[in-house]
């Protein structure tokens, strides 16, 4: 299992490479929808100091979605991955809202925390005095493992099909949940080097061991086959040289 740091820079990626599924996945109820004409773009994401050479806060992934059309307002996504919710921040997850609303000054702000495991974080902030709240901060959890991954199993979306390992299952559908994050990438990414890049996600997720491994290779032999064709050594990750 990869530590912390690992898990940030996987989400990181997964996110970037993928922006309009994760947001569709991870913030559903406040992401364009699949139709929407948008624009999305990585926002900074090392915040501007107030003086040279201060500790700065770097968020994990930014977003800025612009609809092409007009027809809906810039809004912001602000996409925080907590292996460790002990080291969950309400405080500082509004530090860093506050300072990109600042810097793009715009106050359409979404906060997004994607959680590794079931978790009692804090699910709200509240500032002020018995008599009056004077500020109020809350954000979107998505639980990864507290969802059915019966529900996203033949979904068409990429990021929820890489995600079905981190989803929640039973010890004999472990098996039948790496197939279908497997059966997903290969019928939802044509890119080769993608391919390459994202088994490696499932495979970190998953943890088979070496016995599940030839279960699944016996239970599901044609997506094995395939899979061999694009699971390379380290050193030799390419696609095939056509013949003739």
């Amino acid at each position: 299992m990869a530590d912390g740091i690992s898990h940030d820079q996987n989400f990181k990626n997964l996110i970037l490479d993928y922006p309009q599924d994760a947001l569709a996945f991870f913030a559903a109820e406040k992401a364009p929808l699949a139709e929407d004409n948008v624009k999305i773009i990585p926002a900074r994401q090392e915040q501007l100091q107030k003086r040279l050479g201060e500790h700065y806060r770097e968020l994990d992934v930014p977003l800025l979605v612009k609809w092409q059309d007009g027809r809906r307002k810039d809004i912001l996504f602000v996409l925080e991955v907590e292996t460790d919710w002990h080291r969950f921040s309400l405080h500082r997850l509004a530090h860093y809202c506050l300072d990109l609303a600042d810097l793009y000054k715009m106050d359409r702000v979404v906060p997004v925390v994607i959680f590794l495991r079931d978790v009692d974080a804090p699910s709200k902030l509240t500032l002020g005095s018995e008599r009056h709240d004077y500020l109020t901060f809350d954000y979107l959890a998505c639980k990864l493992n507290t969802m059915p991954f019966e529900r996203w199993q033949d979904s068409d979306n990429l990021v929820a099909r890489l995600n079905l390992p981190n989803m929640q299952f039973t010890d004999e559908q472990k098996i039948e949940v790496y197939a279908q994050a497997i059966k997903g990438l290969l019928a939802l990414e044509p890119d080769w080097d993608k391919r390459a890049k994202y088994i490696e996600f499932i495979d970190i997720y998953a943890g088979l061991t070496d016995n599940e491994l030839r279960r699944f290779q016996q239970q599901y032999p044609e997506v094995n086959d395939t899979m061999a064709g694009f699971v390379q050594p380290a050193a030799s990750l390419s696609p095939p040289t056509k013949l003739g």
